[in-house]
């Protein structure tokens, strides 16, 4: 689901195991922009920031810590 604010948006995904899910995820996206033909490059900027935002902050990847 989108939620949308007047300076951002958040996207919320349910999930039964949402640290492993966003870990694979995040690694997913990242594999197939390294993936992609030379040829076929247009810089993606929009998915770069996506995946920057994605990145926890510190005290919330402590807590990510079992």
């Amino acid at each position: 689901m989108v939620t949308f604010k007047e300076d951002s948006f958040v996207i919320e995904i349910k999930s039964p195991a949402p640290v492993e899910d966003w870990l694979n995820l995040h690694n997913d996206i990242a594999n197939l922009l390294s993936s992609e033909h030379e040829d076929m490059r247009q810089g993606h900027y929009l998915v770069l920031y996506f995946l920057q935002e994605m990145m926890p902050t510190i005290k919330q990847a402590e807590k990510m810590i079992l």
